[in-house]
């Protein structure tokens, strides 16, 4: 009880006397800030760029709840337990160009999860989670994004308009997955890419025009 009040006094004070703070790491030692698996951030600068909540056991973040960070470029929300995403959840990011969701429980996301992101994200990191199929437009809108990593999930199909909207993608990874055939097509509108991983999978047919 003790220390976790020393903890909040002394997040307290940084919150007194950096107020200007651009950088924010909350590790292990800030677990107060997340309460029965859902994420309470008690810093909001609107000039913070970087945000790093890797490893603390966030299974909830409600919408809004990153309301104020109209600044932040980057956030990890790395090897937590999120198996969703709520409606809303990132609508305030208006500034965010890289977002690492490794390591979570994601078993499926919708085509509003990512919306709200002004088309800035450059970067979007999924390995490790639990999805099973990609399916249309669930990356609409990221028309500047150019790595997508999803590898190590469980996909076992990706339906041919997933990817219509990343004109600008230049990196895709779909290592170690449970795909069986690639339909015609489903490649056709990354006219940008370079780099597509596909090892470890379970193709057995691959359509062509």
């Amino acid at each position: 009880m003790a220390k976790n009040i020393l903890r909040n006094v002394v997040m307290m004070t940084l919150m007194v006397f950096t107020p200007n703070i651009s950088i924010i790491t909350l590790t292990d030692d800030t677990q107060f800030t997340v309460w029965d698996g859902i994420l309470r951030l008690p810093i909001k600068d609107p000039s913070m760029k970087r945000l790093y909540l890797n490893n603390e056991r966030i299974s909830t973040i409600g919408a809004g709840e990153f309301s104020g960070l109209l600044s932040l470029e980057t956030l990890f929300l790395s090897d937590n337990e999120l198996s969703q995403l709520q409606v809303g959840t990132f609508t305030c990011l208006v500034s965010l160009e890289w977002l690492n969701m490794d390591n979570n429980r994601l078993s499926e996301i919708t085509c509003n999860d990512f919306s709200d992101f002004h088309g800035l994200l450059k970067g979007l990191y999924l390995n490790n989670n639990r999805l099973t199929i990609l399916r249309g437009n669930y990356f609409c809108n990221l028309t500047s994004l150019r790595e997508l990593t999803l590898k190590n999930n469980e996909i076992s199909y990706i339906e041919t308009n997933a990817f219509s909207d990343l004109q600008s993608l230049e990196k895709l990874y779909l290592s170690n997955n449970k795909l069986t055939i690639l339909t015609s097509g489903i490649f056709s509108d990354l006219i940008s890419l370079k780099y597509l991983l596909l090892p470890r999978n379970l193709l057995s047919q691959i359509e062509v025009d």
